[in-house]
């Protein structure tokens, strides 16, 4: 935060399911899908004063729904360019725990949007002598995405006002991933491992305002991410993947993560 004497550890869980309602070709191998999406996050996060050693405890769960809107070149080698719109209203139950204090709750919601496009080169193909397909891919990506979920203003347990501010940010984020795709033609099983960089710019501090006194998480309107994972198709309907990332920014932020996932196909 602003003064450096707290610190911040979470975990978190998604659940996201969606599927097109309209699909169609363009020309050439340019195909269009529009859908609807939904789903339920769940996290659980812990915040410490160096300063005077307490310790607060927060949980957030909620839902959200909205739509979607790709754009993609369906060529067998998964090269060219794409895009992807998606709108999103999400509704959460905060809780907060602080130290010494009993819990309290509030709510935050508001409508979240990204619009995303890049492009992806062709590197290099071939079979190995085994009979796997090789790939090498280049994905260059911008995106901007409009949050806009507002937490509810909150009189807590010694009745001062709290405030959480950032509301209405625009985050821009440029990047690159290269990866390498194995594919056995045998058994449709597919691996692919990746590493990509992004670059972060946002146009609002987040932070929160306590009885009149702000304070804020600084070294994030710019900056840096490093992220390596790897995703598996195991059948024709199911993808495992994990990952972990790297973050830094200016004023000694960082911040550093590891996901695990699966995607199920109906």
């Amino acid at each position: 935060m602003y003064d450096d004497q707290l610190t911040n550890r979470g975990t978190y869980g998604i659940v996201q399911v969606g599927g097109d309602l309209v699909t169609w070709p363009g020309s050439g191998d340019h195909r269009f899908h529009v859908g609807l999406m939904g789903g339920y996050a769940h996290q659980s996060t812990k915040t410490r004063s160096s300063d005077i050693g307490l310790t607060s405890k927060g949980k957030l769960s909620g839902y959200s729904a909205g739509f979607y809107a790709t754009y993609m070149n369906d060529k067998p080698e998964a090269t060219g360019p794409y895009a992807d719109l998606w709108v999103l209203y999400q509704h959460f139950t905060d809780k907060v725990n602080p130290s010494n204090a009993s819990e309290e709750s509030y709510h935050s919601k508001g409508w979240t949007g990204s619009l995303e496009a890049g492009y992806t080169f062709g590197l290099k193909d071939w079979v190995s002598a085994s009979g796997t397909q090789n790939a090498t891919r280049l994905q260059l990506q911008a995106q901007v995405i409009r949050m806009g979920v507002r937490a509810d203003e909150h009189i807590d347990a010694e009745n001062f006002t709290v405030q959480g501010t950032g509301a209405g940010n625009v985050r821009t984020r440029i990047g690159a991933t290269a990866y390498h795709l194995f594919t056995n033609p045998k058994t449709g099983r597919a691996i692919k491992p990746y590493l990509t960089l992004n670059w972060y710019h946002d146009t609002k501090n987040f932070g929160v305002v306590y009885d009149g006194v702000k304070d804020r998480i600084e070294g994030t309107r710019n900056f840096g991410e490093v992220k390596f994972g790897i995703e598996g198709k195991v059948s024709k309907n199911v993808n495992l993947w994990g990952a972990a990332l790297y973050q830094a920014g200016s004023h000694s932020y960082w911040n550093a993560g590891a996901f695990i996932g699966a995607k199920v196909l109906f």
